[in-house]
């Protein structure tokens, strides 16, 4: 991935562990379990529903 992507790219940490990124370029949203993805999508309400999922 390039230094651009990544700048692209945020990420955060659930309570419980799981790793939440998001993508502002795409506006997608990954859930990741150690290496698993759980969930991947692009929320309607974009990088404010990131910010509530690290809160959890």
């Amino acid at each position: 991935m390039s230094a651009e992507a990544e700048a692209q790219v945020v990420a955060g940490r659930r309570s419980n562990g799981d790793v939440v990124r998001y993508d502002h370029s795409n506006g997608a949203l990954g859930v990741f379990r150690g290496d698993v993805i759980v969930a991947y999508f692009r929320p309607d309400e974009g990088y404010e529903y990131f910010l509530r999922e690290i809160a959890k």
